[in-house]
């Protein structure tokens, strides 16, 4: 019974339909931080066309399919089906074993070589399926990795100016260098690009030049491997830009 689902969906392909999947599970898609940037495009669109409203659908109500995965259930019916065709296929030697000395031995033998060539037709129809099912994984997984590493990023961020914000607390992971399992790298360059974004943005000539002197400070005695003066001058170059943002900036990762 099985085996006659698995060759009904390969007949299904061929005559141009498909069991309807299931939706997939609903995902939340916050609107802050960094969000996933999910394949699109024209040539994307033409490498998804097969699956796309019939495996892969709608799933979380966005009105988007790029941000989906195919329906488990119809890549369970798809491997199924080339598991059976693959079976079917094997059975192509019997064909050349069919007496050909009658009129019947002829007609089942062009019927035998028929039927495998259908089948040759399905194997490749349903490995477009496939093929593009996993294509459009990849690239979500892809997306959805790089948008949890850059996210991770930013709460490590956050983190940092958190601390520097309270009264430079004296946090050891914070002012021992990389070598020393620290941070102190990364409060340095998260300091130096809110100089960069003060200085961008214009018109705070004064407090950007004051944050400037300390971090350059705090340079040179990260140098000296005075550690924890070096981390009070960051965080007296980040305090120095508050006032000009007028409160705290939104998280970026340093660079």
């Amino acid at each position: 019974m099985r085996k006659l689902v698995t060759m009904t969906v390969a007949v299904a392909i061929l005559a141009g339909g498909f069991p309807s999947p299931c939706l997939a599970d609903l995902q939340e898609k916050a609107a802050v931080g960094f969000e996933a940037l999910y394949p699109s495009g024209t040539e994307y669109e033409v490498a998804v066309a097969a699956v796309n409203g019939l495996l892969l659908v709608d799933g979380d109500g966005d009105g988007l399919t790029n941000d989906d995965r195919c329906d488990d259930d119809g890549e369970a019916e798809i491997a199924e089906a080339m598991a059976g065709l693959n079976i079917l296929a094997a059975t192509a030697p019997l064909c050349d074993a069919i007496p050909d000395a009658s009129p019947v031995g002829d007609a089942a033998n062009i019927a035998c070589n028929v039927v495998q060539a259908v089948t040759a037709l399905a194997i490749q129809s349903v490995a477009i399926y496939a093929m593009q099912c996993g294509f459009q994984g990849s690239n979500v997984d892809g997306a959805e990795i790089e948008a949890a590493f850059e996210n991770t990023r930013l709460i490590h961020s956050a983190e940092i100016e958190a601390l520097l914000l309270d009264d430079c607390r004296q946090v050891v992971g914070l002012y021992l260098p990389e070598a020393f399992g620290g941070r102190a790298e990364q409060v340095r360059d998260l300091v130096q690009v809110r100089i960069r974004q003060a200085a961008d943005a214009g018109g705070f000539a004064s407090e950007v030049e004051d944050a400037q002197d300390e971090l350059s400070a705090g340079n040179n005695q990260l140098a000296a491997k005075n550690y924890r003066s070096a981390y009070k001058r960051y965080c007296d170059a980040y305090k120095t830009l508050v006032g000009f943002f007028g409160t705290l900036p939104a998280p970026v990762p340093a660079s």
